[in-house]
């Protein structure tokens, strides 16, 4: 788990008694149903639960002879998302004994009645795409993109000032090695591209608050206490 869960490294890998697996630099994800249900998880009304009792909740579904440090690593290397049957638990990746967010979402579902039908077929083997399957995709990429592009202006104040440095050195650097009758073609192509990124973050910005005020997905901002029903 500890290897799967560093992605920071170019390749990570572990190793069983069938041999060696490797996993490219990206985003990954571990699902398990384990969780000790003897946890006291308070009054509803709480909004977060001690870092303690969050460890002892998911503790069964790390393999038992673990080391301390090793599922500290883990705690600092992976966010967690919980399901018990009264409440969606929520822990950003980190090394801290924070309080853990959470929210009152008795028998949580995370599938809307057409991703539950969409599913249904799958696991019958139907793995024939929905029509509107690919714009669904540069949907859901368009908003991934607006929400990282936030976090990072949020978490980095200079991100702006650091981007369009990069983008004038790169200018800068293309211009060396390019051609003068290059030049204006970078040039049209650059402002093409801007403007289809403008687009898309634009028609991002439209569908996120379509889906907001369509009250079908579950809000995981700490800095926002409203609560929806499910998530596509």
């Amino acid at each position: 788990m500890k290897s799967l869960l560093d992605v920071g490294l170019y390749e990570s890998r572990s190793w069983a008694k069938w041999g060696a697996v490797k996993w490219v630099q990206n985003h990954r994800a571990l699902a398990a149903n384990t969780y000790d249900e003897n946890v006291n998880e308070g009054e509803d009304y709480n909004q977060h639960i001690t870092f303690a009792d969050f460890k002892k909740m998911v503790r069964p579904s790390i393999k038992g002879d673990a080391s301390g440090a090793d599922v500290d690593a883990i705690f600092k290397r992976a966010c967690f998302i919980l399901n018990t049957k009264k409440f969606v638990y929520y822990r950003p990746s980190g090394v801290n004994e924070d309080k853990v967010a959470r929210r009152f979402v008795e028998g949580p579902d995370f599938l809307t009645q057409t991703g539950k039908m969409l599913y249904g077929k799958y696991k019958d083997n139907c793995k024939t795409l929905p029509e509107n399957f690919e714009e669904e995709v540069r949907k859901e990429q368009a908003w991934l993109e607006l929400v990282f592009k936030q976090k990072q202006e949020k978490q980095d104040p200079k991100y702006k000032q650091n981007q369009q440095l990069r983008q004038l050195f790169r200018g800068r650097e293309e211009n060396k090695s390019c051609l003068e009758k290059m030049e204006t073609k970078v040039k049209v192509k650059r402002e093409i591209e801007e403007a289809r990124a403008d687009e898309a973050l634009k028609k991002a910005k439209v569908w996120s608050t379509e889906l907001k005020a369509s009250r079908t997905f579950i809000v995981l901002d700490d800095e926002d206490n409203t609560q929806a029903d499910t998530v596509d």
